[in-house]
């Protein structure tokens, strides 16, 4: 079974930030880890401020006995135990869901051409994980254009607000519009027809170079503008170049849309 542990090891430590080590190689390292977590959410709050006093508020709400508004020694050693149990009980979850996929031959571990795939599925998650997080953090060029009101090139809190308030508007909007059956959720043909006026909506903007909210004859010559003067603009015909052909396409599409 070492090999399945092993590999359960460097999956959760991949998918999981707060898991350990193995428990029978290094015991104290998730110890160690849950005490700074501690002391950190005490003293001075994770990096993003918001997500560590909403951790901190859950610790005192789940462990804080006595209710004096802070962890005891006592109070915190039950929070350390429960989250170690609880890490333990993630590590089997894992170890379970790995064996279940990737031990074709039921014999409790992986072996081979088990341990290889299961090794290119880890890798394959954590690259997920990691455009997920990418994306995350990448402000689309159009939300930074209609609200980068101050043209420093990020948004500030005022424009972060005022971006999430347009994305809730537009929310609201989209299900007022295919939420055929009234059930307050997107299911089904109307999830699809979603992704195909979403799908719309990005075809638009591309064909838009002059981004005056339509795709006409002056985004041509914007687009030829541009490309004379060295300026990017969308690759239309996927060749790897950006020149007057590019342009043709443009105006290709333009006409398509009457």
């Amino acid at each position: 079974m070492n090999s399945a542990k092993s590999l359960v090891a460097l999956l959760v430590l991949g998918c999981v930030a707060s898991t350990s080590a193995q428990s029978d190689r290094r015991p104290e390292r998730g110890e160690r880890g849950e005490q700074r977590l501690f002391d950190h959410a005490r003293d001075h709050g994770p990096r993003h401020h918001d997500r560590g006093q909403e951790f901190h508020e859950r610790l005192l709400e789940n462990f804080d006995a006595n209710g004096d508004g802070e962890l005891d020694e006592s109070e915190r050693q039950t929070a350390k135990e429960t989250m170690h149990a609880k890490r333990q009980e993630m590590r089997q979850n894992m170890k379970a869901r790995i064996l279940d996929r990737f031990d074709t031959n039921g014999d409790g571990e992986l072996t081979g051409d088990e341990r290889e795939e299961a090794g290119h599925a880890m890798r394959r998650m954590r690259r997920a994980g990691d455009r997920r997080q990418g994306r995350r953090h990448h402000m689309p060029k159009h939300v930074m254009e209609r609200f980068d009101t101050n043209e420093d090139g990020k948004l500030d809190e005022t424009e972060r607000a005022a971006a999430r308030a347009f994305g809730e508007q537009q929310k609201a909007e989209i299900l007022e519009q295919f939420d055929t059956d009234g059930n307050g959720k997107l299911e089904g043909d109307e999830r699809a027809a979603v992704k195909e006026h979403f799908r719309a909506e990005r075809q638009k903007r591309m064909l838009d170079i002059n981004r005056d909210g339509v795709a006409d004859e002056l985004d041509v010559q914007a687009a030829a503008s541009k490309v004379s003067g060295g300026e990017r603009i969308p690759d239309f015909n996927k060749d790897g170049e950006i020149n007057a052909a590019d342009v043709n396409v443009l105006i290709e599409k333009i006409k398509a849309q009457d």
